[in-house]
């Protein structure tokens, strides 16, 4: 993303209708040797969102971040869990 300046956006899951309803037009359509769902489709918008910006253009990554904190907190939880086992 750094490299070529874009964002990766995260939308809602099970979003599917709003994404659609938002969708203007298809503006190309790239990798057409693979099967219709791994291809990659460019399309104008119009009203779409909310997004979450996950990986931005200059190398931050909400799912990098996520990962870390989680396994930060990882030991903290097992022993949580541990502790809740003997009472």
């Amino acid at each position: 993303m750094r490299e070529t300046g874009c964002v990766y956006l995260s939308f809602l899951g099970g979003g599917c209708t709003l994404l659609s309803d938002a969708i203007r037009r298809v503006t190309a359509v790239h990798w057409t040797e693979m099967v219709e769902h791994y291809r990659l489709v460019q399309v104008e918008v119009e009203a779409l969102g909310p997004l979450t910006v996950g990986i931005d253009a200059h190398g931050g990554s909400i799912y990098r971040d996520v990962r870390d904190n989680a396994r930060a907190r990882l030991p903290e939880i097992l022993d949580g869990l541990a502790e809740a086992r003997q009472n």
